[in-house]
Order: C-alpha cells, then sequence, then structure tokens
C-alpha cells in the first residue's frame, strides 16, 4: 500500500470537494484522509485540554466537586442510546440517497430524523427543568460540603440538558458522515474545542460556579449544531419539511438503528468487561493493573478509529452504486495497514511495556508479569483489527450479525472470565476474553467474505 507524502497529504487535505463521478474511488479516499485528519487534531486537542484545563479545574472546583463531574459524566453515558440508534439508520439511508442523486428520499430522511431529535431535545430539557427538582439526587449522590449539596440540583439539570445537545450534535454529525463531509464538523469541533479552553480558563477566572463550567463544556456540541448551516449551503436538499416527515421511514431506519445499537453494546461489552470481571472475581488491584497496561494502547486504539471510522459512510455511498469492487479494495487497504499496526503494537508493548509502565508510574505494584502483558496486547490487536470489519459491515447495513454472534461472544466472555478468575486471575480473565474476541473477528472475516461475494481478497482466503 503506497502512501502520500507529506505535501500531498496537506494538498489533498486544503483541497475542494468534488461531486463529479468521473473518480469516486479518489474523491471517496480523499474525503476519508480529510475526515481522519479532522478526527485527529480533535483528539490531539482533547490532549492539550486535558494537560491544560484539568489540573486548573481540579484545583478550582476542589476533589469532590470534580469527582461529582466524573461520576454524572458517566452515568450518563448510556442515555446517548435513547435515540435506538435512529442516528445510525438516517446516516446509511442518507449515504444511498446522496449516491443514486436521490435528494427526495433524503429530504424524506433527513426531515423525519430532525422532527425525533427536536421530540428528545425538548422532552429531555423539560425533564431537566421540571422533574429532576422534584426527584431526591442526595440518595444517589453522597456529598460532604455544602456547596457540592447546593450546586448538586443545578448541575444536575444542565448535564441533562448537555445531553440533549449532544445526542442533537450527534444526529447533525451522522449528516455530515452520510455525505462524506464529516470533516466540516471535526474542523468545526476542534475550533470550538480551543474556544472552550478559553472560555473555561476565563469562567475559572471569574469564579464561575460548577453548573456554569458545565454549560461551558457544551461549545463544541453547539458549535457541531451551528455547523448544519454550512451544508445546506452545499446540499440545499438537507432542509427538513415538515410535510416530508414519513412514520413509516422513521420505523425502517428505528428497526436498522435498533441492530446497531445491540452491535455497539455487544462490543461495548467486549472492550470494557475485563475490569469489570477482574474487580467482581480478582480484586480492585488487580484491575488496576490491567487499566494501567491497556491505557499503553489508548492513543493507538484512538488513532485507529480516527482512520477508520470516516471509512463506513464511503462504504454506504460505493455499496448504493453497486460499486463492491472498490469496498473490497479499500478493505484490503486497511486490513494489511491495520494488521501491521496490531503486530507492531503487541510486540512493542509485550517487550517494553513493564519498562515503560515503571518508568511512567514509578509504581512497581501495577507492572503487569509477562504473561499477563502479551494477553493484555494480544486483546487490544484484536480490538485494532475489529475497527476495519466493523466499518465495512456497518457500512453495507449489516448489523444482524454483529447482533447475534457479538452477543454470543460477549456472553462467552464474561461466563468463562468468571470461571478461570477463580484459577488464573486476571491472567484468566484476560485470555477468556482473548478466546471470545478471537471467535468474533473470525465471524467478522467470515461475514465480511460472504457480503462482498467471496471475493474479500486473499487476506480472508477467498
Amino acid at each position: 500500500m503506497r502512501f502520500p507524502d507529506f505535501r500531498q497529504l496537506i494538498s489533498v487535505i486544503t483541497s475542494k470537494d468534488t461531486e463529479s463521478g468521473e473518480d469516486r474511488s479518489f474523491e471517496r479516499y480523499r474525503r476519508i484522509i480529510k475526515t481522519a485528519a479532522g478526527s485527529l487534531g480533535s483528539q490531539v486537542v482533547n490532549i492539550i485540554s486535558a494537560v491544560i484545563v484539568t489540573p486548573v479545574l481540579l484545583n478550582y472546583i476542589g476533589l469532590e466537586r470534580y469527582g461529582l463531574i466524573a461520576a454524572l459524566s458517566s452515568a450518563l453515558v448510556l442515555m446517548n442510546y435513547l435515540d435506538f440508534g435512529v442516528g445510525i439508520g438516517i446516516q446509511n439511508k442518507v449515504s444511498k440517497a446522496y449516491a443514486l442523486n436521490d435528494h427526495e428520499s433524503g429530504t424524506i430522511f433527513v426531515s423525519t430524523g430532525m422532527v425525533f431529535y427536536s421530540l428528545v431535545f425538548v422532552s429531555l430539557v423539560l425533564f431537566a427543568i421540571f422533574v429532576i427538582p422534584h426527584v431526591s439526587i442526595t440518595r444517589w449522590v453522597k456529598l460532604e460540603t455544602h456547596l457540592a449539596q447546593a450546586e448538586l440540583l443545578p448541575t444536575v439539570q444542565v448535564v441533562f440538558i448537555g445531553v440533549a445537545f449532544s445526542m442533537f450534535s450527534t444526529f447533525v454529525q451522522r449528516l455530515f458522515d452520510g455525505l462524506q463531509q464529516g470533516y466540516l464538523t471535526r474542523y468545526v469541533a476542534v475550533a470550538a474545542r480551543l474556544l472552550g479552553i478559553v472560555l473555561m480558563l476565563v469562567m475559572i477566572h471569574f469564579k464561575a460556579g460548577l453548573p456554569i463550567l458545565v454549560l461551558g463544556s457544551m461549545l463544541p456540541n453547539m458549535g457541531i449544531m451551528v455547523a448544519y448551516g454550512l451544508l445546506l449551503r452545499r446540499y440545499p436538499w438537507m432542509r427538513p419539511s415538515l410535510l416530508l416527515v414519513r412514520p413509516r421511514h422513521f420505523l425502517e431506519v428505528a428497526r436498522i438503528g435498533l441492530q446497531g445499537i445491540g452491535a455497539i453494546v455487544a462490543v461495548s461489552v467486549l472492550n470494557y468487561g475485563i475490569p469489570f470481571v477482574i474487580s467482581n472475581r480478582v480484586g480492585a488491584s488487580s484491575s488496576a493493573v490491567f487499566s494501567v497496561a491497556s491505557r499503553l494502547f489508548l492513543p493507538i486504539l484512538q488513532l485507529v478509529i480516527s482512520i477508520t471510522t470516516p471509512f463506513w459512510p464511503a462504504v454506504s455511498e460505493a455499496m448504493a452504486r453497486g460499486d463492491i469492487e472498490w469496498i473490497r479494495r479499500g478493505f484490503e487497504k486497511y486490513l494489511k495497514l491495520l494488521s501491521a499496526v496490531a503486530v507492531a503494537a503487541i510486540l512493542v508493548v509485550t517487550l517494553a511495556g513493564k519498562s515503560v509502565i515503571l518508568l511512567w508510574t514509578r509504581n512497581a505494584s501495577v507492572v503487569p508479569g509477562f504473561s499477563l502483558l502479551f494477553a493484555v496486547s494480544l486483546f487490544h490487536g484484536f480490538l485494532i483489527l475489529n475497527a476495519p470489519l466493523s466499518s465495512v459491515l456497518n457500512g453495507m447495513n449489516r448489523f444482524t450479525g454483529q447482533l447475534v454472534y457479538g452477543s454470543i461472544t460477549s456472553g462467552i466472555c464474561l461466563a468463562l472470565g468468571a470461571v478461570l478468575a477463580g484459577t488464573y486471575g486476571a491472567e484468566g480473565v484476560c485470555w477468556a476474553f482473548n478466546i471470545g474476541a478471537s471467535l468474533r473477528i473470525a465471524c467478522m472475516f467470515l461475514e465480511v467474505h460472504y457480503a462482498l461475494g467471496g471475493r474479500a481478497g486473499g487476506v480472508i482466503g477467498a
């Protein structure tokens, strides 16, 4: 696989899109690169934000109120699934409409989605304003200082409103992704996050309360929503109309989306199940050892997600045009690249991980043994391979298989991990999840091979 040099990449990122169908293959790759660049930029800004803002914020609001924000954010992550996966279904439908120049169908799906998300947005805001004040929140959150207790209710209200903005901005993001224009919202998010860093420091300087600080953190989501105007300038047919709302189309995308959400939940159990099982069956200290080792892979996984996520809408567009050969070639390129990344990451972390962790943490108690480190590395290698496989299957609307075998393999991981933990400890749990992950990857390979007409290349063994 040949990659362009740095100057070529800059040229690709800064060049304008073309709607010409003369070279759709090149155009897809170009938009993938631009979106990946925006995603990587967003990750870099997140790291900068964490380095600059986190210590300042922690010292300003104190450990208890900082822990309150972390607890509320974690508890409400699952609320992002309240859209029943409608955004996933709409993204694929918009990609198909765009590929076929079926603007009427695209407008119908956008209109239907806009009404649904508007209702969800209003419902969450009304719930935050009128219902939460009557809920005994203090039963669920233990706070000691009077200031934290006084700020609890308005902070919870603002967090719920933040979830409403997050869901709506995710819908807008899906529309951009469906048109392979996802890089635009990534660029807007980068700018909004940079502005958010400055805004957060200003609010801290002026002694703003916790609810105001949480409200300021919503700036990136608000920026993405504002970016919708950029989409309408280029694609007027993306403007919603109440006259074109179709309940039948909503049920269609909801069916696809529910399968997609199920597939995401199944892989989430695989991703986050190990520390839960270790903590439950072995002990929290052993879970800390696994978690520290896993953090070595965090930058790699973020990079992989950044470069594979844009492949999804490109596959949807190619599928609608019947360009299976492009999907096959693109998948093979991704698979070869990320297979090399996975092997390199496994070798480097397994061989050098102990020294890196000791140098990083200066705490010998969290340094894993060689066998455990290899098991952790192999598991993350499977997660790296999962990214291109899920992108191509998602783009082809093949969520059912991922839901079925994903749920089965995740169940195997949890059950086998609980059994092996008693004899082999944290290492046994990791190897149990490796068995489940390998079965999942094998099933995904077979499904991609079948979906591409038995021509998924020599890598799969056509």
